[in-house]
Order: structure tokens, then sequence, then C-alpha cells
């Protein structure tokens, strides 16, 4: 895997994946609470459903996320979406 993207809703992390996809490379949504596909991916583009939470929830969402990517398949670039 090439990217990983962060974004704090589904809308987001969509719309991140799609420009992606515009670029040539191969993107997929995960939604909180599910596993990386086992599918290699350039980007995995993570929804931490974490907008309307209190800090410490989204940190805790967004360290999840980070975790629950493969040890053998770590990103060359991580980038939180920001609306």
């Amino acid at each position: 895997m090439k990217i990983a993207v962060f974004a704090d809703d589904l809308t987001g992390a969509n719309a991140t994946g799609v420009r992606i996809s515009k670029q040539g490379f191969t993107a997929t949504t995960v939604i909180r609470g599910s596993s990386p596909p086992d599918k290699n991916y350039d980007a995995l583009c993570f929804d931490t459903d974490s907008r309307y939470e209190a800090p410490e929830t989204s940190k805790k969402r967004l360290i999840q996320a980070m975790q629950s990517i493969p040890k053998d398949n770590q990103p060359q670039i991580y980038c939180k979406r920001i609306d």
C-alpha cells in the first residue's frame, strides 16, 4: 500500500478515494470497525466516524484505524483528510 487516508466521516473518506482513483491508483474505503480488505490497494481511506465526537474519542478511533493496517503492508504516506 502506498497511501493511508484518515477521514472523520464516510463522505470525506469516499471523496478522497475518488480523487485518488482519478489519478490512476486503486483505492477503497474502510468503514469504522471493519478490517482492511485482503486485496492489495494503492490507498486505503479510513472512515473514523469521529466528526462530532470528543477529541479523546477521535484520537482513539484514529489510533484504532492506524493499528488495523497489517504490519506487512504499511503505507509510504499517511494523511489526514481535513474539511
